[in-house]
């Protein structure tokens, strides 16, 4: 079953290519829940896919980013697709949007949060029980 904890990524797909613009509606619907669900995120990447074109999305907090359009129907087009695919099979966690300095501890419920301390001039760990969302 499908879950936004789980999701690295956003898709929508829709038949047409002209329908991009309720695409792109959909998925800025769907990012607030990704962001709710993942507290650990500094941004997130989307896809929509519009018949053969294919959009590559960068959701940051107050802003939306999209490639080029990506037509699949083509030989260039599909590399392009498999390209962006495979880098994001293969990158690092960071790339996918997860920050690194907050993590889940499973074993305690809790999240851990790395932050810099001036005074001792070392990076310390807040420990957080709960996370409130409204």
């Amino acid at each position: 079953k499908f879950t936004y904890a789980q999701s690295a990524a956003l898709i929508e797909v829709k038949r047409y290519e002209t329908e991009e613009t309720a695409a792109f509606d959909q998925l800025a619907l769907y990012t607030p829940y990704l962001y709710a669900t993942q507290v650990n995120r500094r941004f997130t990447w989307g896809l929509t896919i519009c018949g053969t074109h294919v959009w590559e999305c960068l959701f940051i907090h107050d802003n939306i980013l999209a490639s080029e359009v990506m037509d699949i129907a083509t030989e260039s087009g599909r590399k392009q697709f498999v390209t962006l695919l495979v880098n994001w099979a293969m990158c690092e966690s960071q790339r996918l949007g997860y920050d690194p300095t907050i993590r889940y501890n499973g074993e305690t419920s809790q999240w851990k949060i790395d932050f810099w301390d001036d005074e001792s001039r070392e990076t310390r760990k807040h420990i957080c029980k709960y996370v409130f969302r409204s």
